[in-house]
Parts: structure tokens; sequence; C-alpha cells
């Protein structure tokens, strides 16, 4: 029997000598996923180090200051895991696209951008003021626990796609 042509979008992506690579080397979707861990590690890792310091934890770092060292290594988690993320989902995406947990994630990662967007612009402008030794402001504190649940929801939405279709 021949093979269909792909029609859909996704179809058509998982098609690509890329996403066939990912799909059919015995190394390929293993290295991928194990760099999307180290990935999260970094971006998930950060993110809540920073969070529990915006809750008072360690509050003897300067806000400001933790902020530069982490948060470059945030930012480079995401990047690897945009890159492995969009390699792994390259694999089989009509069946990721179909897949209810992948689409909260993604959801949940969006929720998260904006909540980090809001932080930097409503929060974080005035860091000076409650950068050492005293309490972030409730609209900072607010905005962590947020960051942190979403965060969590990310990583739970992430591991639930094996499971829940």
């Amino acid at each position: 029997m021949p093979e269909t042509e792909p029609t859909t979008f996704w179809e058509v992506l998982a098609a690509t000598p890329v996403a066939a690579f990912v799909r059919e080397n015995a190394w390929a979707y293993p290295l991928l996923e194990t760099l999307h861990m180290l990935g999260l590690a970094l971006l998930v890792g950060g993110i809540v180090l920073f969070d529990l310091r915006l809750l008072g934890r360690s509050s003897e770092i300067p806000v400001r200051r933790l902020a530069c060292h982490i948060l470059p290594w945030v930012w480079i988690g995401f990047a690897i895991n945009l890159a492995t993320g969009a390699l792994l989902f390259s694999s089989d995406a009509a069946e990721f696209a179909a897949n209810a947990s992948f689409r909260v994630k993604i959801v949940l990662i969006a929720l998260a951008g904006i909540n980090a967007a809001v932080f930097q612009r409503f929060a974080f402008r005035d860091v000076e003021s409650w950068d050492r030794g005293v309490a972030a402001p409730p609209r900072a504190r607010v905005l962590a626990m947020v960051s942190l649940v979403l965060w969590i929801g990310v990583v739970t939405a992430g591991r639930m796609m094996a499971y829940l279709k």
C-alpha cells in the first residue's frame, strides 16, 4: 500500500529530513531529551532560586546581583529548551500537537513569559528600594508565587505528555 502524502502542517513538519533524523536515529531522540532536561535544570532551577529570593529566602543576597548572576543561565536554559523542544516536537509533530498535556505546557510557558514581563515592567523597576535586607513588595511576591506555580505546571505537563494524550 503506498504511503499517503502529508496533508496537515504538522504532518509536513514531521516529514522533514531533520524530523526523520530525530525519529529514526537511535541516539538523536535520547540525546535531545537529555539536553532538554539539562536546559530545564538551568531554566527552572534559576527561576526557582530567584523566586525564592523574592519570597524572602536568603534576603542578604541583593536581588539585582542575583538577577545579574542567575538570569543569564536561565536564558541559556531557555535557548537550549527552545531548540531541543522544537527538534523533539518535529519528530512526531501531529501527535504532539494533538496531545492535551503538550498544549497545556505551551499555554503555561506563555503565561510564565507574560508573568515575567509583568514582573520586569511593574515590580523590578523599583528594586533599589527593596534590593537587600527587606521584604520584596507584595506585587513582587505575588508574581514570584505565580511564577513558581506556572513553572511547576510546565514541568508537570511536560512529564504528563508521555502518559496523557
